[in-house]
């Protein structure tokens, strides 16, 4: 079955989702009582998928689990075209930031760059009064 059969539309227009059962990268499952694309079948069956992909959509933006629970992202950086990690800010410290990006850039990857996330602007009381 072709992977583009596997999309749920949202209700964003053009927007396509494949979503995962259990939060592994493009491990999709469709919702109850449809079938489930086995994405870790092997590494050819996901090249294969991505250009499928590929065909169908201009972008494609994969989301995996974080690098210190899953493998994900590890494994997929050399099948894509760049990837990003996004930071918690203070709380995701220097040392982890440089080994993920050593270990996107060693499996293969094109280490694009950090989203930083969660950052706060605190604002002195005296000021939020006066707005």
């Amino acid at each position: 079955k072709a992977i583009i059969n596997y999309c749920e539309e949202t209700e964003i227009e053009n927007l396509l989702t494949l979503t995962s059962p259990n939060a592994s990268a493009m491990a999709v499952g469709v919702g109850p009582g449809r079938q489930t694309l086995e994405w870790d079948k092997a590494p050819e069956f996901r090249v294969d998928c991505l250009k499928a992909l590929r065909w169908n959509f201009d972008y494609i933006l994969i989301d995996c689990s974080s690098l210190a629970t899953s493998s994900d992202a590890s494994t997929m950086a050399p099948l894509v075209d760049g990837v990003s990690i996004v930071v918690k800010a203070a709380q995701t410290r220097r040392g982890q930031i440089q080994r993920v990006q050593q270990m996107v850039e060693t499996a293969g990857g094109n280490f694009l760059g950090f989203i930083l996330n969660q950052r706060r602007y605190p604002m002195p009381g005296w000021l939020y009064q006066r707005l």
